[in-house]
């Protein structure tokens, strides 16, 4: 997959299009860590309305090609080098977005087929229950 990256990009655009090839994860932008402290109190996802170019430091244009076997880290890695965006990854787990952990070595395909796995399971994930002392006698 092939990322178009400029200023007159949403993030809406980019989340949508990496949604397209990896519908069980997505990609969230953040406030610089430099801008962050100016424009924001802390580092906070930015609006799938706002533009790319309110989320970066480096303002070039150019592509970025995702592949398959890229890890989370990898993944981020290439954005923040490449444009300056900091982003995360999430999973979707139980009917919720999780981050993805940055130390896991698996790639964006394997996650994305483990999450499509778990919602298309035939049996429902217990929540896990938080057992009472006495819960046990």
């Amino acid at each position: 997959m092939i990322l178009e990256i400029n200023d007159a990009k949403s993030v809406f655009e980019l989340q949508d299009q990496f949604s397209t090839h990896y519908p069980f994860l997505k990609i969230d932008f953040y406030a610089p860590a430099s801008l962050s402290k100016k424009l924001l109190p802390s580092a906070e996802k930015m609006s799938p309305h706002q533009l790319i170019k309110c989320a970066r430091n480096i303002h070039n244009s150019g592509r970025l090609e995702v592949m398959s076997w890229f890890t989370v880290s990898r993944l981020e890695k290439e954005f923040i080098n490449k444009f300056g965006l900091e982003i995360k990854v999430s999973k979707r787990e139980n009917g919720r977005w999780v981050l993805s952990p940055t130390s896991c070595f698996c790639s964006l395909k394997e996650q994305n087929d483990r999450a499509f796995i778990a919602a298309s399971s035939a049996l429902p994930v217990k929540k896990r229950m938080r057992i009472k002392e006495y819960d046990c006698l």
